[in-house]
């Protein structure tokens, strides 16, 4: 425990130069939506919206303190959104015999741009789902309850991870689940398309941006995390990811922006990984990872260098 904490320190002062020095200025305007509004909050108070939540916290919180600038608490946010989740994957690690491939994997993971996006610019998505892990991992049954319901108000995103989860329970209660991969994969691709429908004519989301590359590259990692390992669909966490890649996957044809979803199937994926206890299996796969992390940095350092940011 008190080694996790060390390293996820050393990460957040490691990301925190890195965004701020790199990151912060190449990114979209998310980041500035999120001071400006955040000022706003402070200033007016919050609107009644499904922002609500997330922007009171804000409010009752640092009405105890004395920080009127909200680049400093947005700051304050997104680091202890960063630490928790490093801690937690973290701590996964030093669970395990062999600790070194399985350490690398987790480097890896916090270090692939999708989750950056997903826990320093979409802050209020990391926000929930952080908290949303802990209390997915609970084993008290009225903590559990109590993060996931928070999780859920800060941010509607939550809902397709929870639901694929209690799908999995279903499943497993009903013995499909070990009984038959197919029957498993094709209820995920029709729960991912039903996900996406709702989110096409139910949600506001931005159309899709990423090119045809980019999008061979997210079926090529959907098909490799199906059928990496033959356990995965009877793992919850395995299965979640697994649907989130068919649900990105399907968003394409639908033209509706569900990236974001990709840090987390990286994460969940991850911890799948590790958890298997199988140390040839986790070389495996970091060793593939490490391909696809390569492969996004030079993505997103030549975007860099195309905007002049370096």
């Amino acid at each position: 425990m008190i080694l996790s904490i060390i390293l996820s320190v050393l990460y957040l002062l490691i990301i925190n130069y890195y965004v701020f020095n790199l990151y912060l200025g190449a990114t979209t305007a998310d980041i500035y939506n999120y001071i400006y509004n955040i000022n706003k909050s402070l200033q007016q108070g919050t609107v009644l919206d499904d922002k609500f939540y997330f922007y009171s916290a804000i409010i009752y919180i640092y009405s105890w303190f004395d920080f009127k600038d909200p680049f400093k608490i947005y700051v304050q946010i997104f680091s202890v959104t960063i630490f928790l989740l490093s801690y937690k994957l973290f701590l996964n690690v030093f669970h395990l015999k062999k600790r070194l491939i399985p350490f690398i994997l987790v480097v890896l993971i916090l270090f692939t741009p999708s989750v950056f996006e997903l826990i320093a610019s979409n802050i209020r998505s990391g926000v929930a789902l952080v908290i949303f892990l802990y209390g997915i991992k609970s084993n008290t049954r009225l903590i559990k309850l109590i993060l996931i319901f928070i999780s859920v108000l800060i941010h509607f995103m939550v809902l397709p991870i929870l639901s694929l989860y209690i799908l999995f329970y279903s499943l497993k209660k009903i013995g499909i689940v070990r009984r038959s991969t197919s029957i498993n994969i094709l209820l995920l691709i029709f729960t991912s398309l039903t996900f996406c429908l709702i989110t096409k004519f139910n949600f506001y989301t931005s159309g899709y941006q990423y090119g045809f590359l980019f999008s061979i590259l997210v079926y090529f990692i959907t098909i490799l995390f199906t059928y990496f390992y033959s356990k995965v669909i009877a793992n919850e966490d395995g299965f979640v990811a697994i649907g989130l890649m068919f649900m990105i996957s399907i968003s394409s044809f639908l033209d509706i922006n569900l990236m974001r979803y990709l840090g987390v199937a990286f994460i969940l994926y991850g911890i799948f990984i590790i958890n298997t206890n199988n140390i040839n299996i986790i070389k495996k796969y970091t060793s593939f990872y490490f391909i696809l992390v390569i492969i996004y940095q030079i993505y997103f350092f030549r975007n860099l260098m195309f905007y002049g940011y370096i």
